[in-house]
């Protein structure tokens, strides 16, 4: 099962490199949101202008929600893109006798591992 999946790997590269690096980058982003709303000193400096010092972090909040939400959406989209792109690989997989459970098994272990190494290159 385990050389299944290392072969699909090997296979379709490709896209799960781009799988790995857009979502690295992602998450490479929402690190740095983070880290700005933690700066208390960027914050001071800000707020010395003005009476909007709370305003700034609440924004930094939504705008790192909504790339976490993005970045959810984009990966569901990108694997469903590559199982689409792969379907007649699967078909065959099935005529030849390869149980559902296993084909299913062998995609979450796909996906698992390429989130991983996009959270590992993000982080």
């Amino acid at each position: 099962m385990w050389t299944q999946i290392k072969t699909d790997l090997h296979r379709h590269r490709g896209m799960h490199q781009l799988f790995a690096i857009v979502l690295g980058i992602l998450v490479a982003m929402m690190y740095a949101v983070a880290a700005l709303i933690e700066a208390q000193p960027l914050l001071n400096k800000i707020g010395q202008g003005s009476n909007m010092t709370s305003l700034f972090p609440a924004a930094l909040v939504v705008v790192l929600v909504v790339m976490m939400l993005f970045s959810v959406m984009f990966m569901v989209y990108l694997n469903g893109l590559l199982i689409a792109r792969r379907e007649h690989e699967f078909q065959l997989y099935r005529r030849l006798g390869m149980p559902q459970w296993r084909l299913n098994f062998s995609l979450v272990g796909e996906t698992l591992i390429s989130g991983c190494a996009a959270w590992q290159g993000g982080s």
